[in-house]
């Protein structure tokens, strides 16, 4: 398994508005599928930066959803009406793989909650 980090900066959300599903797909270099389902995956958004206040902490079955024939696709479920301030949030995807006592991060990223103009 690559440690690589793939850097994914999530579209611009309107303060008040819906975060749509977004999924992530994990293959090894050879492009196999990497099996997550003996894995415990958490994510976390933090506010201002990667060390700043939690808004939403994510799990398998509380916010993520592992799908895919492989189980190799980590969904984060929709967030409905993100009352969220206006500003840059941090998030990544952190994996701790049970048979090897292992854990990686291997996506992390951005994401930007702007105020819109007409209300």
């Amino acid at each position: 398994m690559s440690s690589i980090i793939q850097i994914a900066k999530l579209n611009d959300l309107m303060k008040g508005k819906t975060l749509e599903k977004v999924e992530f797909e994990f293959q090894d270099n050879t492009g196999s599928p990497i099996d997550l389902s003996n894995t415990t995956i958490n994510c976390q958004f933090r506010h201002k930066r990667k060390t700043g206040k939690v808004v939403v902490d994510l799990s398998l079955g509380k916010g993520l959803t592992l799908t895919g024939s492989g189980k190799n696709i980590v969904e984060i479920d929709q967030i409905l009406a993100l009352d969220w301030a206006v500003d840059l949030y941090f998030y990544d995807i952190k994996m701790f793989f049970i048979a090897t006592s292992k854990t990686k991060v291997y996506v992390e990223g951005t994401m930007l909650i702007v105020q819109n103009v007409t209300e």
